[in-house]
């Protein structure tokens, strides 16, 4: 009896805690998170061969987790998994440890991500407007934004940034010391160039805290301020420390210089970062631009967020009647100096390149957190200027319906229109995919296909080398290895020499090597990417498609064929070896 008393008041409190105001905003957003990443979801696992873009370089490594004999002496795996920040790592061993293959913890973690980041947005905004709804209307436009680029959807290291950086500015709100230190070691684990953004913006917080007085400097502030600042910037020191001590076993970085050079960051590089229009290279490059690129679009989910965050300043400015502002503006002051924090550190690794990496990497995500926050503060502020007598507070029908729409039109639009979004990749050839896998673990695999960039991920064995993506140039002593061997399988495929082809295995343990018969067609050269990035280097390919003489590996390939999946044709380069 005493149980059955003590569960019903259990289930009384709880629906009742879940029937207050806060509560069901709160309950909705998660509903919200929830649906916008359902589409995603459902890609995710339509099929037993489909990988995220950006996934299929940052975590095909961390099968080593459940069986680490995999990719033995694989240079790709080797240098990707020296790169994976600590925390990253440590996480998908963890997913692995509670038995969770990498691959699907990796199509699980996106939605966790967004729940995390939409807990952080609400509370964010609760805590500048106290007003449930305004924050209801951030988590809709920060859910709709984060399908259009596949940070989040890649459980990525940039993934990881919104919810961490939310909550950063969530405790700093609160002048919550050990709040923000926890965010911002978090944040370091996962993604540490953001940790540059939060120590500028703590150090802007101290600035504001100095006074100019009878010709000296004071400072003004409480004991809390004092011991938030002080927390939080011993914090950022220590996140950076190892990042500032440590070297890559693939250094040294690139220079500028250097990377003029190369046409793997010109404009049709694989990893395009110079462009000739200075507006795009400075605004919307997506490597070197300030803004985040979908800004410039006409997407009606973004929009709105822009051009009601520009009109922040205007309502805190000229209030009108509006009693909100004075709520408002500690927030709104914070906005702005993580903007002016963003915009430095931005700058600083265009001065640095690329020492500091990406210029972009520094205002693009952080810029989307502040847009996020800013577009229901400013909802809230309208609304409370252009209230009537009677309390809009108390009409929430209005708000939920209208809200409600909002939130699920491009929802439903995006179902019927059946975007990939997620930027994911489906294997179309399985039959090829489970021979491979079928072969010996030290298997190394050649190709000049870009299907060779999903082997790894779906047969667990190494490849020679990889196409965009896995040719990373910002450590010389990985990408000088990764050029090399390209401009020589390059070379050995579209020879005439034996002599060749026999140094190039020689020189090289690849024990099979994936064709298709047009690659030696003018057709498919003219349009294959990754003969055009090295065609500065050799021209051997276009006069090899117009020499009436075949090349060697043509010429055997129907003798050292060994498995035919068409339009494939898996060679046997043992079999080369002794034609030769």
């Amino acid at each position: 009896m005493f149980e059955s008393r003590w569960l019903s008041k259990c289930v009384d409190r709880t629906i009742a805690w879940f029937t207050q105001p806060l509560a069901s905003w709160l309950g909705l957003s998660l509903v919200v998170a929830l649906l916008y990443r359902l589409p995603t979801l459902y890609q995710a696992f339509s099929s037993d061969f489909i990988v995220q873009d950006d996934a299929r370089q940052h975590v095909f490594w961390m099968q080593r987790f459940v069986d680490p004999g995999l990719f033995p002496n694989d240079l790709l795996a080797d240098y990707f998994q020296s790169v994976a920040p600590w925390g990253y790592t440590t996480l998908y061993r963890g997913g692995v440890a509670l038995g969770f293959n990498p691959w699907t913890f990796n199509k699980i973690l996106p939605l966790l991500i967004a729940f995390a980041a939409t807990i952080f947005v609400f509370a964010t905004v609760l805590e500048m407007v106290r007003i449930p709804w305004a924050a209801f209307v951030s988590v809709i436009f920060l859910n709709q934004v984060f399908p259009i680029r596949d940070d989040l959807v890649s459980a990525t290291p940039a993934a990881f940034f919104h919810p961490f950086f939310l909550a950063f500015l969530f405790f700093t709100l609160r002048r919550s010391g050990l709040g923000c230190a926890i965010a911002i070691l978090l944040l370091s684990l996962f993604y540490p160039q953001g940790v540059l953004v939060m120590g500028g913006t703590l150090g802007l917080i101290g600035l504001g805290l100095l006074r100019w007085k009878r010709g000296r400097v004071t400072v003004h502030g409480t004991r809390k301020d004092y011991w938030f600042l002080g927390v939080s910037l011993v914090a950022v020191f220590f996140s950076l420390l190892p990042y500032a001590l440590r070297e890559s076993a693939y250094g040294p970085v690139l220079t500028l210089a250097q990377a003029r050079n190369m046409f793997a960051l010109s404009a049709q590089g694989w990893s395009k970062f110079f462009v000739d229009n200075p507006l795009d290279f400075w605004l919307v490059g997506k490597r070197t631009g300030l803004f985040p690129l979908e800004w410039f679009t006409f997407d009606l989910k973004v929009i709105p967020q822009v051009w009601l965050t520009l009109a922040l300043p205007f309502l805190i400015l000229f209030p009108g009647k509006s009693s909100l502002v004075k709520v408002a503006k500690p927030g709104v002051l914070l906005l702005l100096k993580v903007t002016i924090a963003s915009v430095t550190c931005y700058l600083l690794a265009h001065l640095l390149l690329f020492e500091l990496h990406l210029p972009n990497r520094y205002t693009e995500h952080s810029f989307r957190a502040i847009v996020a926050v800013s577009v229901g503060v400013a909802m809230a502020l309208i609304a409370d200027r252009l209230r009537p007598s009677h309390s809009w507070r108390n009409r929430p029908k209005f708000w939920r319906g209208l809200l409600a729409i909002w939130a699920i039109a491009p929802l439903t639009i995006g179902f019927l229109a059946g975007e990939n979004l997620g930027n994911y990749y489906r294997g179309d050839f399985p039959e090829l995919y489970d021979y491979l896998k079928s072969q010996s673990q030290e298997t190394l695999i050649a190709s000049l296909d870009e299907e060779i960039n999903n082997i790894p991920s779906f047969t667990n064995r190494s490849i020679f080398v990889g196409g965009k993506g896995f040719t990373l140039p910002y450590h010389l002593g990985y990408y000088n290895e990764v050029r090399q061997r390209s401009l020589d399988l390059i070379e050995a495929q579209y020879t005439v020499e034996p002599d060749i082809v026999k140094d190039f295995l020689d020189n090289n343990t690849i024990d099979l090597w994936l064709i298709t018969p047009d690659m030696f067609t003018l057709e498919w050269v003219e349009s294959s990417f990754w003969i055009l990035q090295y065609s500065q280097d050799t021209d051997l390919p276009y006069l090899a498609v117009n020499d009436p003489r075949p090349t060697v590996v043509e010429s055997l390939a129907e003798t050292c064929k060994t498995a035919d999946f068409q339009p494939f044709w898996v060679l046997d380069t043992d079999c080369l070896r002794d034609k030769l």
